[in-house]
């Protein structure tokens, strides 16, 4: 199944004061085909009433690009198909790099 992705905006803050984060995409090759995938970083979050001044970093696997960047969308952000990984013995290989490469253990496949 191939998916339209719209790309977010980069280095910009995104929500709210309490729940705002920011997105980096990033890619990778992975056996001959390139992964999309997005970390959000989440500063002085609050959980419930507790405030906390660390930071919440997590990685979401949009999947395997089809066609880069091939149009935009009615707003002027550009759009690629993606294809998601299905395969789990793929998730976990790609899983176990991108948890080496940027120390994060929130790894989630969309």
């Amino acid at each position: 199944m191939i998916c339209e992705y719209v790309h977010l905006p980069q280095d910009e803050f995104l929500g709210f004061e309490e729940r705002g984060y920011c997105v980096e995409e990033g890619t990778m090759d992975f056996n001959g085909r390139v992964v999309l995938y997005l970390v959000a970083e989440s500063n002085n979050f609050q959980l419930c009433f507790l405030r906390r001044d660390s930071q919440l970093t997590t990685i979401d696997v949009e999947g395997y690009v089809v066609r880069w960047n091939y149009r935009t969308n009615e707003d002027g952000s550009p759009v690629s198909q993606i294809e998601p990984v299905r395969d789990e013995e793929e998730q976990r290989e790609i899983k176990e790099t991108l948890q080496s490469k940027h120390g994060v253990s929130g790894i989630n496949f969309l």
